[in-house]
């Protein structure tokens, strides 16, 4: 998961970050400089809207291919309802 999301980061900002970049992660949010720290939360967000994006896509995509909601809802540690509203699955 680390490694995708790393991808998805890298894709949203055009690239690999130089390493001068890559402080924030190592920083704890309550001791780092707010720019800096304000950066990396907006990476990360970016990062996670894509991901949410594209699971969702995938589930829609694994739901029209015959699975249930139920085992998509079960990976996904979610209720089948929560899964049906995450992912935009009509039931």
């Amino acid at each position: 998961c680390i490694g995708l999301c790393n991808e998805i980061l890298d894709e949203e900002v055009g690239g690999a970050s130089p390493p001068d970049q890559t402080k924030a992660a190592a920083w704890s949010v309550a001791e780092g400089p707010i720019e800096e720290l304000l950066s990396s939360f907006g990476h990360m967000a970016a990062a996670c809207g894509t991901f949410e994006a594209r699971l969702a896509q995938w589930a829609t995509t694994l739901h029209a291919r015959g699975v249930s909601v139920a085992d998509l809802a079960s990976r996904a540690q979610l209720t089948e309802s929560e899964a049906a509203d995450r992912f935009g699955i009509r039931r």
